[in-house]
C-alpha cells in the first residue's frame, strides 16, 4: 500500500525494481492475477520466481501463468519472510513513502517514483544474499510481491 486506497505492485530482481504499477484500490487476488498476466510475465527472464504465502498470490491461475513460460516457481511456506528477497527493500520503501513530506496524491505518486530510484543494484544484491540466494546472475534471480 502507498496510502489508503492505493497499491504499488512491484517485483525485484537482483538488478532492481521491475513491473511497477500503482492502482487506485486495495489489492486482492483477482487484481494480482491481472497484474501478473499483464506486467509480471512480460518482465520475467530465465531463472526463478520466489513467492510468499499471501492468499492473493495463491489465486487460481497465478502459478499456471508463471509456469507456462518455463520459469521455476518457488512457493515459500508461511512465516518464512527471512527467505523473501523483496521483504527488506519493501520495508525500506514503505518507510520512505510514509515519511514523504507531501502526502497530496499526485505529489506522493511523484515522490514514490523518486524513492524507487534511490535503491541501488548493490542493495538489491545484498537483499538477495541476506535471504540466502547466493547463486544468481544480475537479471535472473527474481522475487515478487504486491
Amino acid at each position: 500500500m502507498i496510502d489508503d486506497g492505493r497499491t504499488l505492485f512491484r517485483r525485484i530482481r537482483a538488478s532492481g525494481w521491475a513491473a511497477r504499477l500503482v492502482i487506485e484500490c486495495e489489492i486482492n487476488g483477482k487484481l494480482f492475477l491481472v497484474w501478473g498476466q499483464q506486467y509480471l510475465l512480460k518482465s520475467l527472464r530465465p531463472g526463478g520466481v520466489v513467492m510468499d504465502s499471501l492468499s492473493r498470490h495463491k489465486v487460481k491461475g497465478v502459478t499456471d501463468a508463471i509456469e507456462s513460460i518455463k520459469v521455476q516457481l518457488l512457493c515459500l511456506p508461511p512465516y518464512s519472510s527471512g527467505f523473501i528477497p523483496i521483504a527488506l527493500p519493501s520495508s525500506k520503501l514503505k518507510q520512505l513513502i510514509q515519511s514523504a513530506e507531501n502526502r497530496v496524491v499526485d505529489k506522493l505518486l511523484g515522490a514514490c517514483g523518486k524513492i524507487l530510484g534511490r535503491f541501488s543494484e548493490s542493495s538489491f544484491r545484498s537483499d538477495f544474499k541476506h535471504a540466502s540466494y547466493v547463486a544468481f546472475k544480475a537479471n535472473h534471480a527474481m522475487a515478487i510481491c504486491a
